[in-house]
């Protein structure tokens, strides 16, 4: 059961969604900065990034409370959930390859660190180094 008539519905859902906009504007630098970043898959803007998130939640659960309109929950939610995943894109793009890198996982090697196993020596070691025939 909404407290709002439709049209003030719609502009709630706006006014949130400007204000997650808002938050994410003042909390992590441009788009542009982002993506420029050297190095892809910045923690520090990723942790920026979750808390931009969890403030613009917070926002938008106590506007729910609030209200108890749906159509307010899913228009700022949409919003918050498309500008998220922009500045996450944004963050693994290398600007090098203008490609996105995908992130370094704890206890994961890269493309480029992997490791073979030898079954001669009962080891790992690289694959510059592999000479299982000696």
């Amino acid at each position: 059961m909404s407290l709002l008539k439709p049209s003030e519905s719609v502009m709630t859902g706006l006014a949130e969604a400007a204000v997650v906009y808002g938050v994410y504007a003042h909390n992590m630098p441009t788009s542009a900065n982002v993506r420029a970043n050297p190095l892809p898959n910045d923690g520090t803007l990723e942790t920026v990034r979750k808390e931009s998130g969890i403030e613009c939640a917070g926002i938008i659960g106590l506007v729910f409370l609030l209200t108890r309109d749906w159509n307010s929950l899913i228009i700022s939610g949409i919003t918050l959930g498309v500008v998220d995943m922009w500045m996450k894109h944004h963050n693994a793009t290398d600007p090098a390859t203008n490609k996105a890198t995908p992130a370094m996982i704890p206890g994961t090697v890269q493309p480029d660190q992997a490791q073979a196993y030898n079954p001669v020596q009962g080891s790992y070691s690289s694959e510059d180094h592999m000479d299982w025939a000696a």
